[in-house]
């Protein structure tokens, strides 16, 4: 059957198929419509934390050198170089300076703690804002490299604003190969405020040696991201 131009049906055919065309594409779901209305996939974006997590405190030691071939103090591998600073200032650390050593293992830096000492670090200043209560995450690893030594990682004990923490145990031993091995130590609700000081201290169980890797204090968000990264800028 052929149909003049001027018929009808052939342009209420036409006006029918775009109409179909039309809903077909109402109904494929866009980007958006998948990813949210920003059209960003989860797990990419600006970097926040899906929970929302604001680091207060977070040092790394960096990777500090010997000194003329020596593993030194803290404080004499601060005076050696002006370069020689950790990720935060250096007025934020006291304690037994002279005696703890700024080393590295394995590319890690660290803060050793030698065996039979009873050392302290402490970290001071750290601002909290209008936090009550956080989280504590550090590193330690022990020196267990003679045979069958064993150290539990709870001989370096812990105070945050001269309350001490119950620091859970973790015995480690060198038949498990876990000689300077960093673990993760974590500490919920610990009660923090402006100014918070945090003093990590080897006791008389510490027989073979500790190395403090880390230390990063963190508040959990309300689980809709925009996390925050507190980082202050090293100075002497």
């Amino acid at each position: 059957m052929f149909f003049a131009f001027d018929q009808k049906f052939p342009k209420d055919l036409l006006h029918f198929a775009c109409t179909v065309k039309c809903m077909i594409k109402d109904m494929i779901p866009s980007r958006s419509d998948v990813f949210g209305f920003d059209g960003v996939e989860p797990g990419e974006g600006d970097g926040g934390s899906e929970s929302g997590e604001t680091v207060l405190f977070s040092e790394t030691f960096k990777a500090p050198d010997k000194v003329n071939g020596n593993w030194v103090s803290v404080d004499e591998w601060w005076k050696a170089s002006a370069s020689n600073t950790f990720d935060n200032p250096n007025s934020m650390f006291d304690g037994d300076l002279t005696g703890l050593s700024a080393r590295s293992n394995s590319g890690d830096g660290n803060i050793w703690f030698q065996g039979g000492t009873t050392y302290k670090l402490i970290i001071k200043g750290i601002e909290a804002g209008e936090a009550t209560t956080a989280t504590l995450i550090y590193n330690v690893g022990a020196n267990v490299f003679e045979d069958n030594s064993t150290q539990d990682l709870n001989a370096l004990k812990v105070t945050c604003n001269g309350i001490e923490l119950s620091v859970p145990s973790k015995v480690v031993s060198q038949a498990n190969g876990d000689a300077n091995k960093p673990f993760e130590i974590k500490i919920e609700n610990v009660a923090v405020k402006n100014s918070t000081v945090l003093e990590f201290a080897s006791s008389a169980q510490n027989t073979v040696g500790l190395r403090l890797f880390g230390v990063k204090l963190v508040t959990s968000g309300s689980g809709e991201g925009g996390g925050e990264v507190i980082k202050p800028e090293p100075t002497k």
